[in-house]
């Protein structure tokens, strides 16, 4: 009979964990998901909340169990940190490229009619830089926003989220700690919810 799991080396869960101990991966999380607080926490990134950066970390922690070389002698904490911050490295900069979207999307007021075949008030007539249209369309997207998330409990926000970021059923399942089908569960209940909007 193995040694319990309360015993076991974080490299030996990790083993466990890639030969598909559900068991064993919980308790991996478990057992480093103070390091993935910690870091989070340490962490400022406009634009997103503690809670972002403790789901990104998480996920990066997958990773770490889904990537570690069980060949080498390395220890796996040190590992799995460092994924954890890459990952929430990376969530930062998909945030910063968002938030920044505008400025590379801008067109030169430099331009003249030789060089790109139209001019100035060519491109101010566009309707789509009205700026009182957008306005309101940034209102509208605001109030939609905020809908989804009165309508939303924190679970299903969180697998919205998710889902959006691409992430499939087990790998959701797996990231919240819960089983595939009360994911399943949680998408119907999401998609019910968003028809009214």
């Amino acid at each position: 009979m193995s040694n319990p799991i309360d015993t076991t080396s974080l490299e030996e869960l990790c083993h466990k964990a890639r030969e598909g101990s559900a068991e064993a991966e919980r308790k991996l999380i478990d057992l480093l998901s103070s390091d993935v607080q910690r870091i989070a926490s340490s962490t400022f990134s406009e634009g997103l909340e503690t809670e972002d950066l403790e789901q990104e970390g998480l996920i990066g922690l997958l990773e770490a169990i889904r990537d570690y070389d069980l060949t080498k002698n390395d220890s796996f904490r040190p590992f799995a940190i460092l994924c954890i911050k890459r990952q929430i490295k990376s969530a930062q900069e998909r945030m910063l490229r968002k938030k920044n979207q505008p400025l590379n999307d801008y067109v030169s007021l430099d331009l003249s009619p030789e060089e790109d075949g139209y001019d100035l008030s060519q491109i101010l007539s566009v309707e789509k830089d009205n700026p009182e249209k957008l306005v309101l369309e940034d209102d509208a997207r605001a109030e939609l926003f905020h809908r989804i998330e009165s309508l939303l409990s924190p679970l299903e926000r969180q697998i919205l989220f998710l889902k959006t970021q691409g992430y499939k059923g087990k790998d959701l399942a797996k990231i919240l700690n819960i089983t595939p089908k009360s994911v399943d569960n949680a998408l119907q209940r999401i998609r019910k919810k968003l028809e009214s909007v």
